[in-house]
């Protein structure tokens, strides 16, 4: 398991990435044409997603999106990384995505807190994921 990123959904995108490049110091790493842009936030591998909340959810409609900040740990098999959560008695959202492809589920804490598990065979954003240990 690696820790990915830190997702943000914002009204413009544009903005945002002033906001985190310009103001913070970030570098924008990627924009991808569904609403999406990818900032290192440190140099040392921090990342934060920006989501256009109109760009993204309007190319994505089934998609409910995330209620907001929402932390993304990117594991190797996601579909038995949640098998292996609700054996423990972890509450955990629908598996989201294609298998072999990008997906991933929400696993929520006692007090609902959200941490989404993201299983990326491709590595769009250029991050390593290492093993989760099931």
């Amino acid at each position: 398991m690696k820790l990915r990123e830190t997702t943000y959904h914002v009204r413009d995108l544009d903005a945002a990435i002033q906001h985190y490049c310009g103001r913070l110091g970030g570098r924008l790493i990627s924009r991808l044409p569904w609403g999406v842009a990818m900032i290192d936030i440190d140099g040392h591998g921090g990342k934060i997603s920006l989501f256009d909340v109109n760009t993204y959810l309007q190319e994505n409609p089934s998609f409910h999106g995330f209620p907001g900040p929402k932390v993304i740990i990117g594991v190797e098999d996601a579909a038995a990384f949640r098998r292996s959560l609700l054996k423990q008695g972890v509450r955990v959202g629908s598996l989201l995505g294609e298998l072999g492809d990008i997906c991933g589920f929400e696993a929520f804490d006692e007090d609902g807190n959200a941490i989404f598990y993201l299983e990326d065979p491709a590595s769009t954003f250029d991050t390593q994921i290492e093993s989760a240990t099931l």
